[in-house]
């Protein structure tokens, strides 16, 4: 059903405001990264239905999902030299693009406590997620989807 799907164009109207405060300051951070705000906007429902717990309609997807990633956001500067020049270049940006979203939540305009926003390893799980689980649509109009299967 399309009601449980993770749509970054609904996650936009269902936040307002606070979203749009939060993806300000994203490309305020770093202007080239607004053709990633649907990620942004993935990551940050992930987050606020990380904090509702058993409570959350995805508890039992967000259940499933790995709790560690071996991707460029989980690499060090040392893995980055040990890779060829480009696939280095690559994951350099991706956790640079997840540094900025993380300083970008930190300003506090998304709803959600400070404990969630401080704890390093649950903001780095839910980009992962996103990153890693999203599937991108381009009609009606451009859109990062996540079809959250348990």
């Amino acid at each position: 059903p399309s009601d449980i799907v993770l749509n970054s164009a609904s996650i936009q109207q269902e936040f307002g405001m606070s979203l749009q405060q939060a993806e300000a300051a994203v490309v305020q951070i770093d202007q080239g990264l607004d053709y990633r705000l649907p990620l942004f906007r993935l990551m940050a429902k992930i987050l606020v239905e990380y904090e509702k717990g058993q409570e959350s309609l995805y508890y039992p997807w967000l259940n499933s999902v790995p709790r560690q990633f071996y991707n460029g956001v989980s690499m060090t500067k040392v893995c980055y030299s040990c890779l060829p020049p480009y696939a280095g270049w690559l994951t350099s940006n991706e956790r640079i693009d997840y540094s900025h979203f993380a300083m970008a939540l930190r300003q506090g305009y998304v709803p959600l406590s400070q404990d969630t926003i401080r704890n390093k390893e649950v903001v780095k799980w839910a980009y992962n997620v996103a990153l890693t689980r999203f599937h991108e649509v381009w009609q009606p109009e451009r859109a990062k989807l996540i079809a959250p299967m348990a």
